[in-house]
């Protein structure tokens, strides 16, 4: 016994296109009874009009009584020889004319589509019911493509939703779901993987019919041999950010010699003295920079594809931008994005976009690259309208602004609201730079610890000196603006650690006037006097140091990887807690108590009392310490406290708000209550597949109980783990946007290692091919050639003549490898 759903079909495809159903020159008749069981019977015949029984009128079908009526089964299995079923009635026996239904071709009955598809295809399966305790005990019948299934990959890029539900199955219990399971297998996502599992067939058989084997055997094998090689040693010279282009057919012909001398010296048939190495034509085709660059840019424009398709299948993604000036005075802009897969939620992938030059100034400027990267990738405005989540970026003053700040722009482009924050470790710098320039006793200290670093960087005679009376000292690291609390800590403690070996190479200088000059020995006398280890120099250094861990401590828990933005407040309570410690004490194992302990075992009598006098000048633009330790170290602690608490507090307090109250509700009415203001940041629009995604699922989301309150994070991702559509694109959302810009300054690191002197030159594509391949590509090992080798043969500006020994040995980029006059 069928039942035929008597709802009308409005669903839509995994291709995300409503059915047609007016394509269809069908008549349609409806009859709907109930019994008093609540039995629906429903006959929704859909045949062409030569196809009518004679003898079957609407009028004669809408005068059956619903008494005698139990149940209609519509038979749609004529095409295929199975046996036509006749309706029982309660009071009479009739037999019934049946007809065959079609849709788009195909009969609406899955035992026919099994048959015509065959197994290979489609595979049917049957589940439980969960949806009540009655129905429990009924088995679905559920429906899997199984060519999708194999390669759900290459189904997606032609799904407009980046979702290929038949891959995993779904349930065929109704003529809408055959309807939409046809659908499916006459779109363009079941049709890409039906040609990629022809081509895995070719390729596997070796078959010429495979354009890769039958573009290979047209070609040379040591052609071939030379661009597979070519495009290995691209995709590693980018992974590993080693030689380039110029130097590649030397070093590549450099492996040919030494290959064509092991194979002489292994020769033990033909054991002959040494014969210069001369490659043949074949060997020296497309062994030329030209050709290298232009496998990379293959090989770069692949990858950016490849970007393109994860962001379009992906559940949502944010964007991270950071700027910087390069090596020819270029305003760079990076570009990074994040995002999470419907495979895998709970992995927060990152991928390296695009390295701009911002052309315009300020808030325009840094909208626009990011708006040009976007295009460029190909992304549509509906795929950003549903997808993208917001940004993190440094701590540019751009960033703000009603109308016209860099983010009310990007939310204009995108076309609704989004989620902005600022990198908290560039939050975590001002900060810093606020406690420096309010403390006025900080302005001098810093100078003079500059100066001590310049001193001895600048001489290397200097520092032979020093390293010959201290063999273990450090190097004095360069000051830096960027980071300014790690890089002072590091400079600090040099100085601090090579503070023994530096008093006494400046009292050598001192006792021995006559074999240094004035300027030398007036310089030795001022470090000397300024940095003895009583005094407030050394002090303030070493109370520096320890504040200065505090806020990298900061800056190096904001970096984690999956780390969330209320994480950033846990960590600045912990800050704020060590920074108590230090109000009137040297912090624990810090390096004002080892400089305590250092000079009590140098000097045991002096016991210096601590000196509160007030400073004697009102003037803030100070020249001498005049304050006591105590007071200067109060001030210190109290301006790192509230600038702290600032900094890191009120930029982003509705996200934290949120994000802390989702965590922590307890029932399904508070987290909706929570989430519905929310939802068009997320870029969703209906509410109601929302609510009841949260109202039947939210029992599987709550966290454990035994996580504590305050991790945040765990109780966000363990929520996203037990979360289905929407709700896992809205908790997504939190997840891939990232309160840090750590892989963006590394990738401007990168950035200027590949932009060297040597490579002023080089175009801006070039280094984004470059950089798409160092930070998004796979391994090495797991590169395969093949798409690129056959791409590269397949463009028609080759030059087909191989060239001659003589002639290509005169080039500039592999002159030293064939002659040494040059």
């Amino acid at each position: 016994m069928q039942e035929v759903q008597g709802t009308a079909a409005t669903g839509g495809t995994d291709q995300g296109e409503p059915r047609k159903d007016n394509e269809l020159n069908e008549v349609d008749f409806d009859i709907r009874n109930s019994d008093r069981e609540g039995n629906v019977q429903f006959v929704h015949t859909r045949v062409p009009l030569n196809n009518i029984p004679s003898n079957t009128t609407p009028s004669t079908l809408s005068s059956t009584s619903s008494a005698n009526i139990n149940s209609i089964t519509l038979v749609t299995t004529s095409d295929v020889g199975l046996p036509i079923s006749t309706a029982n009635t309660s009071s009479t026996q009739m037999t019934t004319e049946t007809t065959t239904e079609y849709y788009r071709g195909y009969p609406l009955n899955l035992k026919a589509l099994l048959g015509k598809f065959g197994d290979g295809v489609l595979s049917q399966y049957y589940e439980r019911s969960r949806v009540s305790t009655q129905n429990r005990q009924k088995a679905r019948v559920f429906v899997k493509c199984c060519i999708c299934g194999e390669f759900e990959e290459e189904a997606k890029r032609f799904s407009a939703n980046g979702r290929v539900y038949m891959a995993q199955g779904v349930r065929c219990d109704g003529k809408k779901k055959i309807q939409d399971v046809i659908d499916h297998l006459l779109g363009p996502s079941h049709r890409a993987a039906q040609e990629k599992k022809q081509l895995s067939k070719l390729w596997n058989a070796k078959d010429k019919r495979h354009p890769f084997i039958n573009l290979a055997t047209k070609s040379d094998p040591t052609v071939l041999k030379t661009l597979t090689e070519m495009a290995v040693e691209v995709y590693n010279d980018s992974k590993s950010l080693t030689l380039a282009a110029w130097s590649w057919p030397g070093r590549s012909l450099a492996n040919l010699h030494a290959q064509q001398q092991f194979r002489s010296l292994t020769d033990s048939d033909n054991v002959q003295s040494f014969t210069p190495f001369k490659p043949s034509g074949e060997e020296l085709h497309y062994r030329d920079p030209m050709h290298y660059a232009e496998m990379l840019e293959i090989i770069g424009d692949t990858e950016r594809k490849h970007l393109r398709e994860e962001l379009q299948n992906c559940i949502c993604f944010a964007a991270q931008m950071d700027g910087s000036v390069d090596a020819r005075q270029q305003d760079k802009k990076f570009i990074f994005v994040r995002f999470n897969t419907p495979e895998d939620p709970l992995s927060i992938k990152t991928r390296f976009a695009s390295a701009r030059e911002s052309t315009k100034r300020g808030p325009e400027g840094l909208c626009s690259a990011m708006t040009n990267c976007f295009d460029d990738m190909g992304l549509s405005k509906e795929c950003l309208q549903s997808k993208f989540v917001g940004m993190s970026t440094d701590g540019e003053s751009a960033n703000t602004g009603k109308d016209s700040g860099l983010w009310a722009r990007v939310e204009n482009y995108v076309g609704r609201s989004t989620r902005n924050i600022w990198c908290a470790c560039h939050r975590s710098d001002l900060a810093m730079e606020d406690v420096m320039r309010l403390v006025p006793e900080l302005k001098i200290w810093l100078s003079n610890v500059t100066g001590v670093a310049t001193y001895y960087r600048t001489s290397g005679l200097r520092t032979k000196e020093l390293k010959t009376i201290k063999p273990d000292m450090r190097s004095f690291p360069p000051h830096h603006e960027v980071r300014f609390a790690q890089h002072l800590v590091q400079l600090c403690g040099a100085i601090l650690f090579n503070l023994d070996g530096c008093l006494k190479h400046w009292q050598k200088i001192c006792d021995a006037p006559r074999e240094y000059n004035t300027k030398e020995v007036s310089s030795a006398k001022g470090f000397l006097k300024l940095w003895q280890p009583t005094g407030v120099q050394a002090w303030l250094t070493a109370v520096m140091v320890d504040t200065c861990c505090i806020f990298r401590y900061i800056e190096k828990e904001a970096q984690k990887p999956g780390i969330i933005i209320p994480d950033i407040l846990k960590y600045r309570d912990t800050a704020l807690q060590k920074l108590d410690i230090m109000q009137t004490e040297p912090y624990p194992g810090g390096q004002e108590e080892l400089l305590t302990k250092k000079i009590a075992e140098l000097h045991p009598e002096n016991d210096e009392a601590v000196d509160n006098t007030p400073r004697r000048t009102h003037n803030t633009n100070v020249t001498t310490f005049r304050r006591g330790k105590q007071p200067i170290r109060q001030e210190v602690i109290d301006s790192s406290r509230n600038f702290l608490q600032t900094r890191l507090n009120e930029e982003q307090t509705e996200i934290v708000t949120t994000i802390i109250n989702l965590t922590s509700a307890k029932r399904a009415i508070e987290f909706i209550n929570i989430a519905l203001p929310q939802l068009e940041s997320s870029g969703i629009s209906d509410k109601q597949a929302f609510i009841d995604a949260v109202l039947e699922n939210f029992t599987e989301m709550l966290p454990d109980t035994h996580i504590p309150a305050r991790d945040y994070g765990v109780r966000l991702y363990q929520m996203l783990r037990g979360s289905k559509q929407p709700v896992t694109k809205f908790l997504s959302g939190f997840c891939v946007l990232c309160p840090h810009s750590m892989t963006v300054e590394r990738c401007v690191s990168t950035y200027n290692m590949l932009f060297s002197n040597l490579r002023m030159a080089t175009s801006e594509k070039t280094l984004n091919d470059r950089l798409l391949i160092h930070w998004n590509g796979v391994p090495t090992s797991q590169f395969d050639p093949s798409p690129m080798v056959q791409e590269f043969l397949q463009k028609k500006q080759r030059r087909m003549n191989f060239p001659n020994l003589s002639s290509y040995a005169e080039r500039d980029f592999v002159k030293k490898f064939f002659t040494s006059d040059c």
